[in-house]
């Protein structure tokens, strides 16, 4: 049990050790107490709650104020979550059937966790109560992948048979709504009712500040990205639809990538071979497309060539050769870009620009690579109008290049751009521009 504060300004009503996690992640100080109302005394059957976003916030209604009556001084959080497919509750499953028979259910369908939470304080006679409601869609799930799962013994106590924060996340295709939500409490709503309050003003810690900005900003934030790419190709007589978004979610967790991919990215850029076969391992349902923006090392090649779609960083003919040879193994046609140093930057990765076409030549014989353009990262400047005439040399060898019209290569591409210049980048021509930052927040 969560050890108590001093003093117990904040308590938590239930020993959900996934609503205490969510609230300790958020950086607050809190005491948990669990309520002793008997859960069994309200129905759906019963008038006043037979609707179940009714029934599921009287619930919390009940357990907070059951609290609150025991610490007049202390405001309370009271929750309860209820997983609803159709008119059908599911509850907790009883036995391996039960639980076997909610997966099934679920499996392929979209269904709706409802969380009713109550924050109240007896003594100064305030209180506070509605329900959030979240969509989830399962994938299509196999017996073998039930059955896996229940043996993992983690369904016997979630409602709905799964636990979207544990080993149910590779379940999950998709979310509407608050992830937290359906871990067990919808953390941005409590927190933003605490604040008003002046319950917790100086509590929150930073990863609590991270939680509810991201709970919150990343569609608006994807939005943003989406309006400023089309404001700036309209202003220049540029067709939209000619620049891609590459999400660049290195170091970003899965469930985050989810959440983005809901909102609406359908292409990811990944810098690491690792971290992006386990991504790509637990979001394998998704419609999106993989690119790989890293440094390749040559003993990767056989795993990048099975996990991505386009390699933006090719730089020599021994990485092109082995991409090559693996492509081949699994007869594919592997696209590339050619990494452009355009800064001759000894610190980057890439061919210098006066090299390029001589590389083009030779990789164009290669029958399972596609050369569809050229890629580079300029220096950093604060200033984006700084970094423009690097996009405007890359752009200029890219015209090169093609003029030479040498066989097996398109050169369509430019990837060049990221949060902090890609309006000047896509001015200048890119096609595909690689933003992280300003879609997924800072990272740690």
């Amino acid at each position: 049990m969560q050890k108590p504060c001093d003093s117990p300004i904040l308590i938590l009503a239930s020993k959900s050790p996934r609503r205490r996690y969510l609230l300790e992640q958020a950086g607050l100080c809190f005491s948990v107490i669990p309520s002793n109302f008997n859960e069994k005394s309200v129905s759906l059957s019963q008038p006043e709650t037979y609707i179940p976003e009714t029934y599921v916030k009287v619930l919390a209604e009940k357990k907070a104020y059951d609290v609150s009556k025991r610490y007049p001084e202390s405001w309370v959080i009271g929750a309860d979550t209820i997983v609803l497919i159709g008119n059908t509750i599911l509850g907790k499953p009883g036995s391996k059937a039960e639980a076997k028979s909610m997966l099934k259910c679920l499996g392929g369908q979209v269904h709706q966790v409802l969380t009713g939470y109550c924050i109240c304080c007896e003594a100064k006679n305030k209180g506070f109560s509605e329900t959030i409601k979240t969509e989830v869609l399962f994938k299509n799930l196999t017996d073998e992948e039930i059955e896996w799962y229940i043996n993992t013994k983690e369904p016997f106590d979630k409602a709905g048979a799964y636990a979207i924060q544990g080993l149910g996340t590779f379940l999950v295709k998709s979310i509407n709504g608050s992830y937290t939500n359906v871990v067990g409490l919808p953390v941005c709503e409590v927190i933003e009712f605490l604040i008003k309050e002046g319950v917790i003003e100086g509590q929150r810690s930073e990863v609590g500040e991270q939680m509810i900005e991201n709970d919150q900003s990343l569609k608006k934030r994807l939005e943003n990205i989406i309006d400023r790419i089309k404001t700036a190709a309209l202003s220049y007589k540029r067709k939209p639809e000619t620049i891609r978004l590459v999400a660049v979610s290195k170091t970003i967790p899965a469930d985050r990538v989810r959440e983005a991919i809901n909102a609406g990215v359908n292409i990811l850029g990944e810098n690491y071979i690792q971290e992006a076969r386990e991504k790509f391992n637990a979001l394998s349902s998704y419609n999106v497309s993989w690119h790989f923006i890293g440094h390749l090392q040559t003993n990767k090649a056989k795993y990048a060539v099975r996990l991505f779609d386009l390699i933006h960083t090719v730089d020599s003919l021994k990485l092109a050769l082995e991409l090559n040879k693996q492509s081949k193994k699994i007869n594919k046609i592997q696209q590339i870009l050619i990494q452009i140093n355009i800064g001759k930057e000894s610190s980057k990765s890439g061919i210098y620009k006066q090299d390029a076409l001589k590389l083009v030549k030779e990789i164009s014989g290669l029958e399972n690579l596609a050369v569809k353009g050229l890629m580079t990262m300029p220096p950093f400047f604060d200033n984006p109008e700084k970094v423009r005439p690097y996009f405007s040399a890359l752009r200029n060898l890219r015209d090169h290049i093609k003029e030479e019209a040498v066989e097996n290569v398109s050169m369509e591409e430019l990837s060049m751009g990221m949060t902090g210049d890609f309006e000047a980048a896509i001015e200048e021509g890119a096609t595909l521009v690689r933003i992280g930052t300003a879609i997924f927040g800072k990272r740690n």
